[in-house]
């Protein structure tokens, strides 16, 4: 029996599983960010080509991923008291933080005319 099973059949909480958080630029990076990606709607229409800037966002989304992880933890974890203040405004402040410190190429996009891609407009 798992860790994770038996603690459904004692209801105990399961236990933590790290995520992991890519903090750092791997050689392949910018190639995968240069990659296009072409915005299909229509089987004839020749789309104009765009950055995919995969890796950028897949290393944004791990460390997003941990904050949620988290927090998610914190709600539904939580025995006895109920969440104080200071617990929810260090998570907020933690999703600002994280906001605030994501790359221009992403962030760049709610405060100019360039079109963005989905798997980026999610971020923002």
């Amino acid at each position: 029996m798992t860790p994770s099973e038996w603690a459904q059949m004692t209801f105990q909480a399961p236990p933590i599983v790290e995520s992991a958080v890519y903090n750092s630029t791997e050689e392949f990076d910018d190639l995968l960010d240069n990659q296009n990606w072409y915005p299909y709607r229509f089987s004839k229409e020749q789309p104009e080509a765009r950055r995919s800037l995969l890796a950028t966002t897949n290393r944004e989304k791990s460390k997003l991923n941990a904050i949620l992880e988290d927090i998610a933890t914190m709600v539904y974890s939580q025995r006895g008291r109920s969440i104080s203040a200071r617990q929810f405004l260090f998570q907020y402040g933690r999703l600002r933080a994280w906001r605030g410190q994501l790359p221009d190429v992403l962030s760049s996009f709610e405060d100019g005319d360039e079109k963005v891609l989905p798997h980026v407009l999610y971020l923002l």
